[in-house]
């Protein structure tokens, strides 16, 4: 990279990384000219080719005509502190299940950090990203320890219609108004997690799902009430209703598979303890957050943990 293009780079990051934080789950940000300059800066320094991203230990393909989530793989930042998390509950573990893997960096991350022995079950149903997420995997010497479900998950056996996102490969979703553009459909099989036989008690679960992530919960009840995983998933309201899900029942079972909860606002640095009654509160606002939790000791103590580092970062 030449001096000129790195200086270039450098710029956009930190214009990129200032306007997340000041912007992030604001009205600003989902101003039509917000979004057309977020893509403009991007396009700066990437043309859509496939680019490889060295990020936290993995080394993985990323398609840059995405939006969503190649800024964040290749320059850093991508969801850092669920990662965190993940990766110290990971370190404890011996079965995770990662329900929306995608293009695989949940599933790389944990692959990577399971102790000897432990394994992965990724759960993925657009064809490409299955395409990436195997060639990640192999990429990171993980075809042993990860094993994928080519199907989506949701609270009954059968099919699902999705709409394929354009030019944003982490939005695909059951319900259109979800998607980033419009990619077309995909027809793909559908199980429920409660129908997998593990072999073992799963330790993780984390769901990210565009919208449908209460469907999983629905298809994995006996599972969470029987094994008490820790909990990774995304709490869009907006795409939760979109897909029909009643946003009460999403937050009950959240709290009904956990004793504490934490809610993360990545960009600003937040991972802070929440009750049911503050996840509602949120409903009506079009926001994007993930939650954590857990029940079982050795959880809480990483999640307090992963707590206290993250505090002095917000300050």
């Amino acid at each position: 990279m030449s001096a000129v293009s790195s200086t270039v780079d450098s710029t956009v990051a930190g214009i990129a990384s200032w306007a997340r934080r000041r912007f992030a789950n604001t009205a600003v940000e989902r101003l039509p000219f917000v979004r057309a300059a977020h893509q403009a800066l991007f396009r700066l320094t990437c043309d859509g080719t496939e680019q490889q991203a060295d990020f936290r230990g993995s080394r993985l393909t990323v398609p840059t005509s995405d939006i969503t989530m190649a800024p964040g793989l290749l320059r850093g930042y991508y969801e850092k502190w669920e990662l965190t998390a993940f990766e110290q509950l990971a370190a404890a573990s011996g079965l995770i299940v990662d329900v929306g893997a995608n293009i695989g960096v949940y599933a790389c991350a944990g692959g990577l950090h399971l102790p000897p022995g432990g394994r992965l079950v990724a759960i993925e149903p657009v064809p490409q990203s299955i395409s990436y997420l195997r060639h990640n995997l192999a990429a990171n010497g993980l075809d042993g320890v990860v094993q994928v479900i080519e199907a989506a998950a949701g609270a009954h056996p059968g099919r699902l219609r999705l709409h394929l996102a354009s030019g944003a490969i982490g939005t695909h979703s059951a319900a259109s108004s979800n998607v980033t553009g419009h990619g077309g459909l995909a027809d793909v099989p559908m199980i429920r997690v409660d129908d997998v036989v593990f072999g073992q008690p799963v330790d993780v679960l984390k769901v990210d799902v565009e919208g449908y992530d209460g469907y999983v919960l629905r298809g994995a009840e006996e599972m969470l009430h029987r094994d008490q995983p820790a909990m990774l998933i995304e709490y869009v309201p907006k795409q939760l209703r979109a897909c029909g899900f009643p946003l009460a029942e999403f937050a009950a079972r959240v709290f009904g598979a956990c004793e504490r909860v934490y809610l993360v606002d990545e960009p600003r640095d937040v991972f802070t303890e929440c009750d049911e009654a503050g996840v509602l509160a949120l409903a009506e606002r079009d926001v994007r957050y993930n939650l954590v939790g857990a029940s079982r000791p050795e959880h809480l103590a990483i999640l307090a943990a992963v707590a206290a580092e993250v505090s002095p970062c917000a300050s």
